[in-house]
């Protein structure tokens, strides 16, 4: 039986704020926080990430599938929680909400509640994606999406080994976004997948089972290249022309060599996608995040930074 009450404490919002910072210096630490102009939305997707975060703590002492990814993946959505809820996201600190969280009466019952807080972030998410203007507000969100995608995955399927989630180096800034060039940078990755798999596929050392697997995903890929390249005409810009060749990470003399570096150049799409949403608004930014399939690329073993997207 699980007899705890949970809580946020203040000295984990500090440590946590320090761990987040320990790649790199982070700008906002020393910098006044102005008012951001925002809807209740903000503080509605706050409230849902501080929450996933503290069934997370919960989770990390008593559920055994947890492993790593648990204490991590509370970091990561108290990171969110914490600037969501700041005066200014891409300027100043303030101190996260402490919350209580209910009591658990046994693991079933707290893979449960863990399960439901992923999915009501990833919701509360969406619906400031939603919302948002294009440009770094949108980034910021489809962040969010992104990531909270990620752990709607992992509570589905805890079974599923994943890397811990890290800071990295970057934090939320004002930056700015080009439409042509975010939606290009996907079509470049698309195209890339596309270049691996053709080389990939004319390999003599290459299994019957991954040519098959090969061609389904070459279709797929072929397609999504033709719509993005429609898309990009439509707004009135020009799809860049596919490489002569794009680097293989781990080269594709052998099955798992093929699948290490087409899961490299899936991850990298994945972040493209965010950013181009970045770029859009309502529904159309909604779906360029959701085709961030970072679960997939963490499924696969690639590592995931809090905010894919940003630097």
């Amino acid at each position: 039986m699980i007899k705890r009450r949970g809580r946020l404490a203040v000295l984990l919002a500090a440590a946590l704020l320090v761990s987040g910072c320990a790649a790199s210096a982070d700008p906002r630490l020393d910098v006044s926080a102005t008012p951001w102009p925002r809807s209740d939305l903000w503080q509605k997707a706050a409230d849902a990430e501080n929450y996933l975060a503290g069934v997370y703590a919960v989770a990390a002492t008593t559920l055994p599938a947890c492993g790593a990814w648990c204490p991590a993946a509370e970091a990561m959505h108290e990171a969110h929680a914490t600037v969501l809820a700041q005066p200014d996201p891409f300027g100043g600190f303030t101190t996260p909400t402490v919350h209580v969280l209910p009591e658990f009466g046994d693991e079933a019952t707290l893979a449960q509640a863990l399960t439901q807080a992923a999915e009501d972030c990833l919701t509360a998410d969406k619906a400031g994606l939603a919302a948002a203007q294009p440009g770094p507000e949108a980034l910021l969100w489809a962040s969010l999406v992104a990531t909270a995608g990620v752990s709607v995955a992992w509570t589905g399927d805890p079974s599923v080994a994943r890397p811990a989630p890290v800071p990295g180096d970057v934090v939320p800034s004002r930056i700015d976004i080009s439409t042509a060039d975010a939606a290009n940078a996907v079509l470049s990755g698309v195209n890339g997948l596309i270049y691996a798999m053709t080389v990939a596929s004319a390999q003599a050392t290459t299994s019957k089972g991954m040519l098959a697997q090969l061609a389904t995903q070459l279709t797929d890929a072929q397609s999504q290249s033709s719509a993005l390249q429609a898309q990009i005409r439509a707004a009135g810009g020009i799809p860049a022309a596919p490489a002569l060749a794009y680097p293989l990470s781990d080269g594709v003399g052998s099955d798992a060599a093929i699948t290490a570096s087409l899961n490299t150049l899936k991850a990298g799409m994945a972040v493209a996608y965010i950013r181009w949403a970045g770029t859009l608004t309502g529904d159309a930014a909604v779906t360029a995040a959701t085709q961030a399939d970072l679960a997939g690329a963490t499924a696969m073993g690639q590592t995931i930074t809090w905010w894919p997207g940003w630097g």
